[in-house]
C-alpha cells in the first residue's frame, strides 16, 4: 500500500539519570568547598585569625547551592514523553508542557551554561508563550543536564524521526551525533596532552619546592618571590631579563596556584590539540614573556609580579581566535560554548582586575594580545593537510611576532618607580637594626640591674660599657645605616630618630672614664661633653617614644 507507514512505538519515555552532568555538580560543589575550607584553615593558622565568620559564610553558601541543586534535580526527575501526538514533559520552561508534532517546525540543541538544551521551533501562528518571562529564549526548551550524553543523542534522534513523519519535507540532522563524532576525532589529535601535563607539573613542582624551603603556603613574602625570580621593573632594567620567564612559574600562594592551574588544565588541553605540542608551548611562552613585558609598565613598577595568568590568558586568546576563524565549519555547539565560556572568562577576569587591587592586569592583557596574534598566524589542526604544509614557516613568523612585541613592550617601559631590591634589603636591615637596638638596650638594663643587686661592681659595669655595650650599638648603627624606606613611608621619622639616639649612646658608652685616686668614684674623661650627651639622649629618647606611639596608632587604624 502507498500510504503504508512503518510500525512505530506509540509512546517512548526518556528518563533522567544519576550519571548525568548535573548529578556531578553537587559532588564537585562539596569538593571545591572542602578545598576552600582547607585553604582558609591554613590562612587562619598563619595569620592567627580563627576566621569563624569566613567558615560560617562558606558553609552557608555551600548548603544554599546544594539545596538549589537538589531542588532542580527533584524538578528534573519527570521524563520526556514522545507520543503519537507530540512531546510532553514537565521540564519545559514556562507554562506549556506539551506540544503537537504538527505545530513543531524543527528542533535544535542549544548551549545553556555548560550543558545543552533541547529547543523546539514552532510554526508561525503557534502560541509561543511557553517560555518563561525570566528566559530570553524565543522558543520553548528543556535543559538536558539531567540526561546522560548517549540519552541526549538518542532523544534528539527519535524526535527528528517523529518530525520527519509529521513533516516529510523537514530536513534535519542530529547535531549531537555530529558533535560527538567531532569530539572523538578532535581528541584523537592528541589523546594525551603531554605538554599541558608537563606545564602544570612544573608550576606545582616549583611551588612545592618553595614550600619545602620554608615559604608560607598561603602567602609567601614579596622579598622571597623576588629572590626566586619574580618579575620587577627595577631588576629587569638591571639586565635580569630572565625574570620575565621565571616569574610565570611562581605563585603568591596555594589559592593563586590552584586558580591558574585549573584554567591551564581546562583551556590548555583544547589549545594543545588545536595547534600541536610545540606551537602550543610557543604560544604559552610567548604569552608569558609579552605579559611580563607589559607588566613592567604597571604592576611590576612597584611590586613583585608572579603567576601563570598571563600565559593562561594567552592560550585563552588563542582558543578564541581558532574558534572564531573556523566558526562556519566547526559544530555549532562546540563553537558557541567556547566563544561564550572563554569570552566571559576573559571579560570577567579583566573587569575584576580593573576594579580590584593586587591583580596584574598588564600581564593579562599582554598575554592575551600575544596569544591572539600568534594564534592568528599559526595554522590549526582542523585542516591537517594545510597544517602540515604551513606549520614550519608560520611558526617562524609567529615566533618573530612574539619576540618583536615583547621586546618593544619591555624596552619602552618607564624607569622603575621603586627599587624593590633596595627596598627589601633596606627593610631587612631596618628589621635587624631595630631588633638589635632592643637587644642592646635590654642588655644594658640587665647589667644595670646586676649592679643594683650587688652582683656586679660599678667598675665592672664601666668596663663593659666600652667592651660590650658600645660594640653592640655600633653593630646596630651599621644595620640602621643600611636601612632604606620608600618615600612617604611613615617610619622615616622613626628611622632617623633611632639612628640619632644610637649614635649618642655609642659616643656616651665609649667615652673613657677617670677613677679618683684611692676611691671608687668614676667620672667621665670629658664631663662637659658627657653632660651634653646625657641631655641630648634624654630629649632624643622622649622624641623616640612619641614617634613610636604615633606609629602604633597608625597600625591600629589600619587594622580597623
Amino acid at each position: 500500500m502507498n500510504d503504508f507507514l512503518p510500525t512505530q512505538v506509540m509512546v517512548e519515555s526518556f528518563n533522567p539519570t544519576q550519571k548525568s552532568p548535573a548529578a556531578r555538580v553537587k559532588v564537585w560543589l562539596w569538593i571545591l568547598a572542602s578545598i576552600a575550607a582547607i585553604l582558609m584553615a591554613f590562612s587562619s593558622k598563619t595569620s592567627g585569625n580563627p576566621g569563624a565568620l569566613g567558615f560560617a559564610l562558606l558553609l552557608a553558601v555551600t548548603i544554599a547551592f546544594d539545596f538549589a541543586c537538589r531542588r532542580q534535580i527533584r524538578r528534573d526527575r519527570s521524563p520526556v514523553l514522545l507520543t503519537a501526538q507530540g512531546i510532553e514533559s514537565f521540564n519545559f520552561w514556562g507554562k506549556g508542557k506539551s506540544y503537537r508534532w504538527k505545530d513543531i517546525a524543527n528542533t535544535s540543541i542549544e548551549p545553556i551554561g555548560n550543558g545543552h538544551a533541547l529547543q523546539l521551533e514552532l510554526f508561525p501562528g503557534v502560541d509561543r508563550s511557553a517560555s518563561s518571562w525570566l528566559s530570553r529564549r524565543r522558543w520553548p526548551f528543556i535543559p538536558l543536564a539531567r540526561y546522560s550524553a548517549p540519552e541526549q543523542e538518542r532523544l534528539l534522534e527519535v524526535i527528528l524521526e517523529r518530525l520527519r513523519h509529521a513533516h516529510p519535507g523537514v530536513i534535519a540532522t542530529n547535531t549531537l551525533t555530529q558533535e560527538r563524532q567531532f569530539r572523538e576525532q578532535f581528541i584523537a589529535l592528541a589523546p594525551r596532552t603531554w605538554m599541558t601535563y608537563a606545564l602544570v607539573a612544573a608550576n606545582v613542582a616549583i611551588w612545592w619546592l618553595m614550600v619545602i624551603q620554608g615559604a608560607d603556603i598561603v602567602k609567601p613574602p614579596a622579598d622571597l618571590l623576588l629572590y626566586w625570580g619574580g618579575n620587577a621593573t627595577s631588576e629587569v632594567q638591571r639586565g635580569q631579563w630572565w625574570r620575565m620567564v621565571s616569574s610565570t612559574f611562581l605563585h603568591s600562594g596555594i589559592l593563586h596556584l590552584t586558580m591558574n592551574m585549573v584554567g591551564l588544565w581546562i583551556i590548555g588541553q583544547t589549545v594543545e590539540r588545536i595547534y600541536g605540542y610545540c606551537p602550543y608551548l610557543m604560544i604559552y611562552l610567548g604569552s608569558t614573556i609579552a605579559g611580563s613585558a607589559l607588566s613592567l609598565h604597571f604592576s611590576a613598577q612597584k611590586a613583585v609580579s608572579v603567576g601563570a595568568s598571563g600565559a593562561v590568558f594567552g592560550i585563552a586568546g588563542a582558543l578564541l581566535v581558532a574558534v572564531y576563524q573556523y566558526r562556519n565549519t566547526l559544530p555549532k555547539i562546540f563553537g558557541k560554548q567556547h566563544l561564550t565560556g572563554i569570552g566571559f572568562f576573559v571579560f570577567y577576569a579583566l573587569a575584576q582586575g580593573f576594579t580590584t587591587g593586587g591583580i596584574d592586569n598588564g600581564a593579562h592583557i599582554g598575554g592575551l594580545l600575544a596569544g591572539a596574534v600568534m594564534a592568528y598566524i599559526l595554522p590549526k589542526r582542523f585542516d591537517l593537510s594545510r597544517y602540515a604544509a604551513a606549520i614550519k614557516s608560520r611558526s617562524v613568523v609567529a615566533l618573530a611576532a612574539a619576540v618583536c612585541l615583547s621586546a618593544s613592550l619591555a624596552l619602552s617601559a618607564p624607569t622603575a618607580q621603586l627599587d624593590l631590591q633596595r627596598l627589601f634589603v633596606g627593610a631587612a636591615a631596618m628589621d635587624r637594626g631595630t631588633k638589635g637596638f632592643d637587644a642592646a638596650t635590654n642588655l644594658m638594663k640587665k647589667l644595670q640591674g646586676q649592679v643594683k643587686a650587688g652582683q656586679m661592681t660599678e667598675l665592672e659595669l664601666d668596663s663593659k660599657t666600652r667592651t660590650v655595650l658600645a660594640p653592640a650599638y655600633r653593630k646596630v648603627l651599621v644595620d640602621l645605616s643600611q636601612a632604606w624606606l620608600a618615600p612617604g613611608d611613615p617610619r622615616q621619622e622613626f628611622l632617623q630618630e633611632i639612628k640619632h639616639l644610637t649614635g649618642l649612646l655609642i659616643e656616651g658608652l665609649a667615652m673613657e672614664s677617670v677613677v679618683a685616686a684611692g676611691t671608687s668614684i668614676i667620672s667621665p674623661a670629658d664631663p662637659v661633653r658627657a653632660n651634653l650627651l646625657n641631655k641630648e639622649m634624654l630629649a632624643s629618647n622622649k622624641r623616640f617614644l612619641l614617634i613610636n606611639e604615633k606609629l602604633k596608632a597608625i597600625v591600629k587604624n589600619l587594622k580597623k
